[in-house]
């Protein structure tokens, strides 16, 4: 019985669907998985969770572990992606300092119990790895049981990603391994290297359970919408941050340097759907949104985010065919360059 690799493009056949008129469903997905409507487990977990709440003080952040895992095991992959793909944005790592040091981010045992090692958290020294890497192998657990019991919950509607994507993720894995490797032979000590090169692998981690569990197009735009969605929430917080900071003085950078990151992305996301399904709809969602997230690179005052988003500019006139839009801006960037000329010689 085969596994299919993560990093792959084939699809697994000999799986049946788990639908209910023609689209899948919550009763499908957990049917299929040999465990429908088990009220025992929901007890165990309601149980292990009043415990955890007991134990823990009533901290929210550890009494919804056991219901994530719970909900990780048996809704499909692509929820789990998408809840995890949130919380990378929404939960702030204790490493990058928010709002310049005066505010506490909203939820701080959330950012990090998910980025920190665990013996910060819990007085057990053992725990020398984060929850991410906690969630990364219960996900590998869960990609591995499906694959080996032949469970159809992911493979409805699945689509492989394109074949140099792959490529490139095993690259970037194979580089770290490299380099790790290398600092070895040269005296490094292994804690720090594996502390400093487990980060560098979740981005080829991430990509293979995003193609285990995403389904193509149809998730793309799910995709698209978690990030505006949070981009959106992180655009308040900052925007708000900075009308109750207003001095850059007082405080330089209203939020963290990866929420101007997240900015960028959702920019280029609008972008990206006006220029590829230029419409009214479309346009009047750039024209809503893109202010927001603009308002909110000023507050944030960080002048890496312009290179990255002149960098997006610079992609996106490369890859795009020359439409209507296209042509428009290359005639208007034409014609503003001999006034832009005569401004510099002149100023």
């Amino acid at each position: 019985m085969s596994v299919t690799p993560f990093f792959s493009t084939s699809f697994t056949p000999g799986y049946s669907d788990a639908m209910h008129g023609g689209r899948p469903s919550l009763d499908g997905a957990l049917a299929v998985t040999g465990h429908a409507v088990d009220y025992r487990m929901l007890l165990v977990v309601c149980l292990v969770t009043a415990g955890v709440i007991i134990g823990g003080n009533g901290d929210l952040a550890l009494a919804l572990g056991p219901a994530l895992m719970w909900a990780t095991w048996f809704l499909p992959l692509r929820v789990s992606m998408l809840g995890l793909l949130a919380a990378a944005w929404v939960f702030d790592p204790p490493s990058q300092i928010f709002a310049s040091g005066l505010v506490s981010p909203a939820w701080p045992m959330m950012g990090r119990l998910l980025w920190m090692k665990l013996n910060t958290v819990f007085p057990v020294p053992a725990l020398v790895f984060s929850g991410f890497d906690v969630v990364a192998l219960l996900l590998f657990a869960v990609v591995v049981y499906r694959h080996t019991k032949r469970l159809p919950i992911d493979r409805t509607g699945w689509v492989g990603t394109p074949a140099p994507i792959g490529a490139f993720a095993w690259l970037s894995f194979l580089a770290t391994l490299w380099l790790s490797a290398y600092g070895l032979a040269q005296g490094g000590s292994f804690r720090f290297v594996l502390w400093q090169s487990i980060k560098w692998l979740y981005l080829p981690i991430l990509y293979a359970f995003m193609r285990q569990g995403l389904r193509g197009t149809q998730d793309a735009v799910m995709v698209g919408r978690v990030v505006l969605g949070v981009g959106l929430f992180k655009a308040i917080e900052a925007i708000a941050l900075r009308l109750t900071f207003p001095s850059f003085d007082v405080m330089p950078h209203a939020t963290t340097h990866g929420d101007s990151v997240l900015f960028a992305t959702c920019l280029a996301i609008l972008a990206a759907a006006v220029l590829e399904r230029f419409n009214r709809r479309s346009l009047w969602v750039f024209l809503l949104l893109s202010p927001v997230y603009l308002w909110a690179m000023v507050a944030n005052n960080r002048r890496l985010v312009w290179m990255e988003v002149g960098l997006v500019a610079l992609l996106f006139w490369v890859v795009t065919p020359w439409g209507r839009l296209k042509r428009q801006l290359a005639r208007l960037g034409l014609a503003s360059v001999l006034p832009l000329l005569v401004y510099s010689a002149v100023g």
